[in-house]
């Protein structure tokens, strides 16, 4: 076990109990599809499997995982394909898993929380053992004692009426626990505060944990705002919750993985990643739906499970990007669905259409930086005043998102200046000078900071002059130009 999140808990060698979470998830799912197979010995196998990461999944005391099993199990009684009450015989496999997950939770290895990383020992395997065979046996016999099973009969999804009671039943269940939490908004508040909850003792119990994934969370969406385009790096959050939070709370992962691909690779990565995402879970109904000859059970099974496994992303402990990546990418070769060969598209369309695409992407390659850039002069401009230090970093940023463009420039020099760096604002007003020697904006602030704060006011009248010429007159430079005060005779 491991006390990594404050509390023993089961982790493996993964050393993250949610990353074990998900994987016994997998295996709750897959065991649940054999258990209803007609033949005793894939029963028995399916039984020892749900038995075995049933307990795994319940000494990992993860939340999400828990709860995704509940929803995959529910999914699962409606849309996998099974023989007329078959599908029960997954339910009675959990009992003995849950039973001795709880009591096993209550050892002094679960409980204990004076050592960081404690073994479990002999007993918890032991305990494992009898799980395993306790379920086999519930899965191999369990046809014999349920009333209308038969394995033998042609296996269906359930029926239309199933689907209503279950639908209806899941309806009242919802209203309950809203009506218990005193309305829609309190339901939202409980569930947000048992998951971005303040740092404390939790204890090996359902529903009940201690995270900072709000703070985290938070982190990583700024820095996405910062660099929306290419991101801070993958892989690089630990380093950009220390630069960007006081105090910082260094952990690995954002705890969501859209968040982490969009504050790590920005729009560039962030983009088909999510698009992959969207596709699982597409192609996931159509190929429940529309499933190839014989996968009608593994497809079901897997599409279930790849949904579960995006859904854990977006509140737990993220695999790697380039690890989910390719989970995501086999998910979707998994599931696809069986349909005919498409007509192809006729060659007069395909050019229009590369050329339409192709002329979009040029186009948003050149128009989202000059966005980003405008976007971060006008934040930098409003917190000139409060915060130099954060207006001097968005007008960098502004900058490097349009090299061509003076007004960060400008910016940056307001805020060097304002901080004491007058070398660093000289620099990016003579920067900026250089580019647009025929714009008097960057001469007027020169000019100024030249007569009223750098000590040379000839050389700022001159560059006041040159300013007055370029506006045409503009008002703003003749009452900076007349204020100055005369150079000495």
């Amino acid at each position: 076990t491991t006390g990594v999140q404050f509390t023993p808990r089961l982790s493996g060698t993964l050393s993250l109990p949610n990353a074990l979470a998900i994987l016994a998830l997998a295996g709750v799912f897959g065991g649940l599809g054999l258990t209803s197979h007609a033949l005793p010995r894939y029963r028995a196998v399916g039984g020892a499997v749900v038995g075995i990461t049933t307990l795994a999944l319940v000494l990992t005391s993860s939340r999400s995982g828990l709860g995704l099993a509940l929803v995959g199990i529910f999914a699962m009684q409606l849309a996998l394909p099974a023989a007329p009450r078959m599908r029960l015989i997954g339910l009675l496999t959990l009992i003995p898993a849950v039973a001795m997950g709880f009591r096993i939770a209550t050892w002094p290895t679960f409980t204990d929380t004076s050592k960081i990383v404690a073994a479990a020992g002999w007993g918890l395997l032991l305990a494992t053992l009898a799980v395993a065979l306790l379920s086999s046996l519930i899965a191999a016999m369990a046809p014999r004692l349920l009333p209308g099973a038969n394995p033998a009969a042609a296996r269906g999804r359930a029926s239309r009426r199933s689907v209503l009671i279950a639908g209806g039943s899941l309806a009242m269940l919802f209203v309950g626990l809203i009506a218990k939490a005193g309305g829609p908004v309190g339901a939202v508040n409980a569930i947000r505060a048992g998951f971005t909850g303040p740092v404390g003792q939790s204890g090996v119990r359902i529903g009940i944990g201690s995270n900072l994934r709000d703070h985290w969370w938070q982190t990583a969406w700024q820095g996405f705002t910062n660099e929306p385009l290419h991101g801070w790096g993958a892989g690089t959050f630990r380093l950009l919750e220390q630069v960007t939070q006081t105090p910082a709370y260094t952990t690995g992962s954002t705890h969501n993985t859209i968040l982490e691909v969009l504050a790590g690779t920005g729009l560039l990565g962030g983009i088909p990643f999510i698009a992959s995402g969207i596709a699982v879970v597409v192609l996931a109904v159509k190929g429940v739906r529309c499933p190839r000859p014989g996968d009608a059970v593994g497809t079901t099974i897997v599409a279930i499970g790849a949904i579960a496994f995006l859904a854990q992303g977006l509140v737990d402990v993220d695999w790697s990007l380039a690890a989910q990546g390719v989970m995501v990418y086999a998910a979707i070769g998994a599931i696809a669905p069986d349909q005919p060969r498409a007509t192809p598209i006729a060659l007069p369309w395909r050019l229009s259409l590369g050329t339409v695409a192709i002329a979009l992407t040029v186009a948003g390659l050149f128009a989202v930086p000059f966005w980003l850039s405008e976007r971060e002069t006008v934040r930098s401009e409003s917190l000139l005043l409060d915060d130099p230090s954060k207006a001097l970093a968005l007008a960098a940023s502004a900058h490097r998102y349009n090299p061509l463009a003076t007004a960060p420039l400008l910016l940056e020099a307001d805020a060097r200046e304002a901080l004491g760096d007058h070398a660093g604002a000289r620099r990016s007003l003579e920067d900026a000078i250089r580019r647009e020697p025929n714009n008097y904006e960057p001469l007027l602030a020169y000019g100024t900071y030249l007569g009223y704060s750098w000590g040379d006011p000839a050389a700022g009248r001159a560059a006041l002059e040159r300013a007055a010429i370029l506006s045409g007159g503009d008002p703003s430079v003749n009452v900076v130009l007349d204020t100055l005060p005369a150079p000495s005779p």
